[in-house]
Parts: structure tokens; sequence; C-alpha cells
């Protein structure tokens, strides 16, 4: 996918999620939805669920999901929390995405800083101390060192036959107690 046709596609979720019915860009609003073969209205609230972007113009399952080459947009996304990215535990992908400048080779580096227990890691700025990251700046209302919001998979198998259940959870500012968010069986 080409920048243009990324930028298409954040102007139609902004479109998706604002209250107004005005066209962002090259984004989408009731008119485009309701033009659908299968019409439906566009939402003009906030995602209840991130399987919700595949009604968003532009989103194609191949981009959602993944194919062999490319993992897909899904894993990466939700709708709970502040916004921002646990350094700590994101995946490198996303890593690579905080600002411009960052290379493969330098999340490489993150990787390795973040994995060596004797490395602090309790604020969000550590990566100023990873070699290689020089005249990186991340803008720190993307990032947080804490995470409340948890992802869990879990699977069994009996008798050849397998089940995955995944569910997101919420740690209680107790630290000690769950909320359960939502669940689904895979």
């Amino acid at each position: 996918m080409d920048e243009q046709q990324a930028r298409d596609i954040v102007d139609a979720v902004r479109d998706w999620i604002d209250e107004d019915d005005e066209t962002t860009g090259f984004g989408a609003e009731n008119i485009y939805y309701e033009g659908l073969k299968e019409p439906y209205a566009c939402k003009n609230t906030p995602l209840d669920c991130i399987d919700e972007l595949l009604m968003v113009k532009g989103m194609t399952e191949d981009l959602y999901y993944g194919t062999d080459e490319r993992p897909g947009i899904a894993r990466y996304l939700t709708v709970y929390g502040e916004g921002k990215i646990n350094i700590n535990t994101a995946p490198k992908l996303a890593l690579m995405a905080l600002a411009d400048g960052i290379t493969g080779e330098m999340v490489s580096s993150m990787d390795e800083y973040r994995r060596d227990e004797e490395n602090d890691l309790s604020g969000s700025n550590w990566y100023n101390n990873v070699t290689g990251m020089d005249g990186i700046t991340i803008d720190s209302g993307l990032i947080t060192a804490k995470s409340d919001i948890f992802r869990i998979t879990s699977s069994g198998y009996l008798n050849g036959i397998s089940r995955s259940v995944s569910g997101t959870v919420e740690r209680n500012s107790n630290g000690k107690d769950v909320k359960i968010l939502s669940w689904k069986v895979d």
C-alpha cells in the first residue's frame, strides 16, 4: 500500500468514528455506505470492537488479517486503553512505527535492550539509552512503560479437537483484581 492509500484509510476511519457527517479528505460518511450494494450507516461513534474496521471504506481482509507475506493490522490494534503503546512489550513492527527514522536495526537494538534484565525500563524514555538511537525522538504522548490491559489466549486440545478462547482483561488500580472487557471463542 502506498502512502496515499494509507492516508485515505485513516480519513475513512476518522469519519467512521467522528460525530459528524462531513467527509474528511478521501474518507467516507453515510452517503458512501448507504450507496453500497448492501448498505449500512456510518457508525459516527468510537469502535466497540476492532473487527468493525472491516466495515470501513478501503479496509480489506488482507490488510486486516494479513497474508502469508505480511501480518495484518488487527494483531496490533485494540479499542481498549488510553491509546498509548507500551514500549516495553510492543511488537517490533509497532516500535518501528513510533517515529520517523527508526530502522529495523534500531528496533533490534531496542528489543535487545529491553530483554536485558539489568536495564531500567520503568520510564518510557529508556530508548534514549539504546546505542544508535541518537537523534530519534518518540512523542511521549504515544508511549508508556506500563500496561493495565492484556489480551489472553488459551487453547485446549481433546481427541483431535481444538478450541481457543481469547479475552481482553483490565487490571484494576489495586493491581490484584481483574475485569473481563471482552472474550470470544475462536
